[in-house]
Parts: structure tokens; sequence; C-alpha cells
């Protein structure tokens, strides 16, 4: 997950000092894992705060689907000020 954001946030040319928001839908096992780690998920990628489940529908910076060991993972960030 923290490589998958990472490169998301490369991408979306974010400032390497950047804080952020993050969401994340996908697999019970996945989001539970997610949550488990949610302290040092967000220290690795500067999140303000980790949010687990749907998506909701809002505007982003950056959204991605990805595989994640054979489950599919929907992350979505906004840069925060």
């Amino acid at each position: 997950v923290v490589s998958l954001v990472q490169g998301m946030r490369r991408d979306a040319k974010f400032h390497v000092s950047d804080r952020i928001r993050m969401w994340l839908t996908g697999t019970e096992e996945v989001t539970a894992a997610v949550r488990e780690h949610r302290d040092w998920i967000a220290g690795e990628v500067l999140a303000r705060d980790v949010v687990t489940g749907d998506v909701p529908g809002a505007s982003y910076d950056a959204v991605g689907e990805f595989d994640l060991d054979g489950s599919t993972v929907r992350i979505a960030l906004t840069r925060e000020a």
C-alpha cells in the first residue's frame, strides 16, 4: 500500500513534503490490514488521515485502482494545505 501511494504521489507531482488525506477501499482482508497498520502507513506517506471503506464521491488529486496480491484496491488522495 505504501509503495502504491508513493507512486500515486509521484505521478500527481506532489512535493515530497506535501501532507495528504488518503481513502482506501478493498477486500475486508486488505482494509483490516490497513486499519491495523494505519499509523505506520500514515507516517510513511505523510497522511494526516487514512480512511478505509467506501471512497466518497468527491474531487481528488489522485485516484487509482490496483491489484494488490490478487485483491483489487481503490485509493484516492487529496493534497492538504
